[in-house]
């Protein structure tokens, strides 16, 4: 699996992400109680979106071009999570090895000790031994601590242990998509008006 990294952000006007979580749920056929057991490390993103019209062949080209390379679900793309930069300070980096869980420990934070690097349900990227990422929606306000170092809660578990020293996105986070279904193309409505839209699942 190649990842192909498209020739610009992908211009999205519109785009929906959801998270599934598998898991077991069994209830009492005699008192009505439910117990659910969850299964770590196996929750993944979808995302479906679409562009705005596209008004001028050379730039369609582009996208139908990207849109190949991809090669139905073969290759894997990038896909920006936020629709803006959540921050303007340099990315952190993994502080510590053999790191699990739902949590991950972090250093260069920018800011004073106290002050809030990222908040409650912003994104990170996480880049995995395996060559994958993780994308994680923070729980926790993500607080700047002695020595620029800070501890990360999430609500996914790690898939992985992340490398010391591995470099997280907090900018701009992403995750590593794949279509869904083996077939890419788009629509041209008169006056060359080009269409595109995608249905993704996360690569890993």
């Amino acid at each position: 699996m190649a990842i192909i990294t498209p020739h610009a952000p992908l211009p999205l006007r519109s785009v929906s992400w959801r998270l599934s979580r598998p898991g077991q749920l069994n209830r009492s056929e005699w008192t009505g109680a439910r117990k659910y057991i969850g299964l770590p490390g196996a929750a993944k993103w979808t995302a479906s979106g679409e562009f705005p019209p596209i008004l001028r062949p050379e730039m369609a080209d582009a996208w139908i071009a990207f849109f190949m390379d991809l090669d139905g679900q073969a290759n894997s793309f990038p896909l920006i999570a936020v629709e803006r930069a959540q921050t303007g300070a340099a990315n952190p980096t993994v502080a510590g090895g053999a790191q699990t869980g739902y949590q991950l420990n972090l250093t260069g934070l920018a800011g004073g000790v106290g002050d809030i690097f990222l908040k409650r349900g912003m994104r990170m990227s996480i880049p995995l031994p395996n060559g994958t990422v993780q994308l994680v929606v923070l729980r926790a306000n993500l607080i700047v601590g002695s020595g620029t170092n800070g501890i990360a809660y999430f609500r996914t578990a790690l898939r992985q242990s992340p490398a010391n020293g591995a470099t997280i996105e907090a900018q701009k986070p992403y995750a590593l998509m794949c279509l869904t279904g083996d077939s890419a193309g788009w629509d041209v409505a008169p006056g060359q008006i080009y269409g595109f839209e995608f249905e993704a699942e996360e690569a890993f």
